[in-house]
């Protein structure tokens, strides 16, 4: 509401916002800017979320293309003489032997820099199996596909998945099965 005040300059009547009506008009501002700020936080969280997932799908694929062109083999990270039937490496610009395994198929090797949302490539010694892991999501379980939960003896994981939980006593929260 106007409000009509006599002016010092010729007695005419100047037209004026109160000072309750500027300080409604600045919260109202103030709300919707920190609505907008929450909105586009999660948005980039569930950008983030999708390139990961994104990303161990190219990984995948890549590995699925290394295995149809190398004797039906998945790339080794260890000795065949391992003890261990099951292993695991995080995949990141230091795993100079599995990059340079899948750069024909895929280069560069997509990482997460992060050791929280880390990619790990999971493996049978024997090469018949393997699965890429994403050990968690940012935006929450919504996404998980595994239950975070489980168990390595769990009979419900992929075999792989039981190997690579035994391995690293920890929990995945998205794989994708080769």
């Amino acid at each position: 509401m106007l409000n009509y005040a006599k002016s010092a300059y010729g007695g005419r009547k100047l037209k004026a916002f109160t000072l309750v009506e500027l300080m409604v008009v600045i919260t109202i501002i103030g709300i919707i800017s920190a609505l907008v700020v929450v909105s586009f936080n999660s948005s980039r969280i569930k950008a983030r979320d999708n390139k990961r997932i994104s990303d161990a799908n190219l990984i995948a694929s890549a590995l699925g293309q290394y295995y149809t062109t190398n004797l039906r083999m998945y790339p080794l990270g260890r000795t065949s003489g391992d003890s261990t039937e099951y292993s695991s490496t995080i995949i990141d610009a230091s795993s100079t032997g599995f990059n340079n395994a899948l750069k024909t198929y895929l280069s560069p090797i997509p990482f997460d820099s992060s050791s929280t949302y880390a990619y790990y490539y999971a493996y049978r010694n024997d090469g018949k199996k393997a699965a890429v892991i994403l050990l968690a999501l940012e935006g929450g379980r919504a996404k998980c596909n595994l239950d975070t939960g489980s168990q390595a003896g769990n009979a419900a994981l992929p075999d792989v998945v039981r190997g690579f939980y035994s391995n690293t006593n920890t929990t995945a929260c998205y794989y994708v099965a080769l």
